[in-house]
């Protein structure tokens, strides 16, 4: 027994001796590794002190391989990233130097420093992208336009101009839907943006959608209340659905923003015919071919009043400026004429006019009617 304790006490002593031995060569060992990140991380800043970043960089990572938590080498690193505008892995660099030192006050600065640039950076990128696809819009390249807008969005996703232009160039390519949602998705970033409300209730009333379209132009003016087109475009709608007095009243507001609205003008006229206001729509028909001599339609529209308060005489006159502006070919506006000429009892006039209206498959009956009143056939 007592041979056996005593083989106990050394085999202890033995397995106690071996730790310590151990912990000596580890501890050697990390104080040897300790030294040689030392000796590159002074490598490391000498490079950089030389400009040499890419050498700066390669040193760095040699010494936190050898020692992780050395937050002035992961500042060091971030440095030299930055030198050559490698932004992100530079803030990861200070990141990490925070991670192991957080109270290292150069790197949170250049942290700060390094987001505000990227943030520059792609900001400047974003503006690129953006004044790209809208310069390939006006060469009508609405693909390659497309595309510029799709990085643009990639970079920033809160560029509502640039989700406006997306449902711009969809629209070319008669992708309606994705229109629709690249319009709707620039409203719910900016839900000001008239622009593309207005667009989303053209798209909309494009495809015969009117109801729908009507709400958004409601919109579209609470957004900006001076916006003529929307008015234009909400009164054209009520006109279709021969919602007169409602149709005026858009068409008013349009020209009251744009004195020289001529579009507006002309449809103001057609609503107030309709409403039996005469006098009102030859003022508003005047309005239009005033702002815009060359608009045939007006003096269409006006010769259609005039032969319906029986003025002839003004009625062949408008009807013959329509046909003047359209080298006599406007079915309509021949029509007018006929009725004017008739009603004048300048037959053989009549009949040129009704003749030329009988031309166009959609007036041919009509014309061919009045053909055979004056020739006695009826």
């Amino acid at each position: 027994m007592r041979i056996l304790r005593w083989t106990g006490k050394s085999l202890l002593l033995l397995l106690l001796a071996g730790v310590f031995l151990s912990n000596g060569v580890t501890l050697a060992q990390s104080s040897g590794d300790q030294k040689k990140a030392r000796k590159l991380y002074e490598e490391a800043r000498a490079a950089f002190d030389k400009g040499q970043y890419e050498q700066a960089i390669q040193k760095y990572l040699e010494s936190l391989k050898l020692n992780p938590k050395d937050d002035e080498a992961y500042y060091g690193l971030g440095l030299a990233y930055s030198k050559l505008n490698r932004l992100k892995e530079a803030a990861d660099a200070f990141r990490q130097a925070l991670q192991v030192n957080p109270q290292n006050q150069q790197a949170k600065q250049a942290l700060q420093k390094v987001q505000a640039a990227a943030s520059g950076k792609r900001s400047a990128e974003v503006k690129r992208l953006y004044n790209e696809g809208n310069t390939l819009m006006k060469k009508g390249e609405y693909e390659a336009a497309l595309e510029k807008y799709k990085q643009a969005v990639a970079l920033d996703s809160t560029h509502y101009r640039a989700y406006y232009g997306m449902g711009l160039a969809y629209k070319k390519l008669r992708k309606w839907e994705e229109a629709i949602a690249a319009f709707r998705k620039a409203i719910a970033i900016n839900p000001t943006y008239d622009k593309a409300i207005f667009a989303l209730g053209k798209t909309l009333a494009d495809l015969g959608r009117k109801q729908e379209a009507l709400k958004v132009y409601q919109e579209a003016v609470k957004a900006n209340p001076a916006n003529a087109k929307a008015y234009y475009e909400m009164g054209r709608i009520y006109l279709q659905q021969k919602k007169y007095a409602e149709a005026a009243d858009a068409f008013r507001k349009a020209t009251q923003i744009k004195p020289d609205y001529y579009l507006a003008y002309t449809s103001l006229g057609i609503a107030l015919k309709q409403m039996g206001k005469y006098q009102d729509a030859i003022q508003a028909l005047e309005n239009a071919v005033s702002f815009n001599p060359k608009y045939y339609q007006a003096y269409y529209r006006l010769a259609v009043v005039y032969n319906a308060i029986n003025k002839p005489e003004k009625a062949l006159e408008a009807a013959k400026k329509c046909l003047q502006l359209r080298r006599g070919r406007y079915a309509p506006a021949a029509f007018e004429a006929g009725r004017a000429a008739q009603a004048l009892g300048r037959t053989q006039e009549a009949v040129k006019y009704y003749q030329m209206a009988a031309k166009d498959s959609r007036w041919r009956a009509l014309a061919e009617y009045q053909l055979k009143k004056l020739r006695g056939e009826m």
